[in-house]
């Protein structure tokens, strides 16, 4: 392979990793901040009325209910961020893999 192909997958591999990692990011921030709410929900009486933002409007609840769509979505937040880390994890091998392969060395410019 050219050097030029090399450095362009190199950099392929590198900015799919890095958004990999953003996503992680962003999804265990989000998901942290459900977290919050959701222990603030649970110290309220379940017929308490509380507001869910949606898109642009506000939608009324009872905390009874606003649980349990919080706790749907951090069940998927968990799953996701579950399958993200995986995802993220076999694309660093498989960088590993191809830089062994392609004999690639990180060489630092003076």
């Amino acid at each position: 392979m050219a050097n030029q192909d090399l450095q362009s997958q190199y950099s392929n591999y590198q900015q799919i990793i890095g958004t990999l990692n953003d996503k992680l990011s962003q999804l265990d921030s989000d998901l942290g901040e459900h977290k919050v709410v959701l222990d603030s929900l649970n110290k309220l009486p379940e017929d308490r009325r509380c507001w869910r933002m949606v898109d642009s409007s506000l939608i009324e609840l009872q905390c009874k209910e606003a649980r349990g769509v919080l706790k749907n979505r951090i069940e998927g937040m968990e799953k996701s961020i579950k399958n993200l880390s995986e995802e993220t994890h076999k694309k660093q091998e498989e960088f590993v893999d191809w830089k062994q392969k392609n004999n690639v060395r990180i060489v630092k410019a003076n």
